[in-house]
């Protein structure tokens, strides 16, 4: 069983998921990984602060629930619509600016402006038809530190390909 790790205000926790993708040509091999949503409140709003998603195997266990957890899942929702609508404007608001740190597979940028203008923006450029929603929202607050363990579908055509993933 694993649970978070609280200290004060701060806190860190972890989910494991599986990945299923297919493809026009065929599927593809599921994989496992684990990742974390870690989010700050500044000012009243919930930003995050740090996105970790890799492979492996992990696990998920569980957590304590505060009562602003609806204002969480509705951060981690207002993502997902601001990225699927590719609004950078929007997702300015959400991400937590230079202290951002987003590891993902092989890669790692330091703040939000670089995750932005060096992954993310030219990811979703690409996408067409693009269609991502969260699902399995749980979201876990202490103190002003609050974090979101979800799963996700993403659909999109990309570099000529046609993507359907869960996670």
């Amino acid at each position: 069983e694993r649970r978070p790790v609280l200290q004060g205000d701060d806190g860190v926790a972890w989910a494991a998921f599986r990945r299923e993708m297919s493809s026009a040509a065929g599927n593809v091999p599921a994989a496992k990984g684990r990742g974390t949503a870690v989010l700050e409140r500044t000012d009243g709003h919930w930003r995050i602060v740090h996105l970790h998603v890799s492979g492996g195997p992990g696990g998920v266990g569980p957590i304590e629930v505060s009562s602003d957890t609806s204002r969480v899942r509705a951060t981690v929702e207002a993502l997902f619509a601001a990225a699927e609508r590719a609004d950078m404007a929007a997702l300015d608001t959400l991400y937590a600016g230079e202290d951002l740190t987003v590891i993902e597979g092989a890669g790692i940028n330091r703040t939000w402006a670089q995750y932005r203008d060096q992954h993310l923006g030219p990811e979703l450029r690409e996408f067409r038809n693009f269609r991502y929603r969260p699902s399995q929202i749980e979201a876990h607050v202490h103190g002003d530190q609050a974090w979101a363990i979800f799963r996700y579908s993403l659909r999109a055509d990309y570099q000529g390909r046609e993507l359907d993933q869960v996670g």
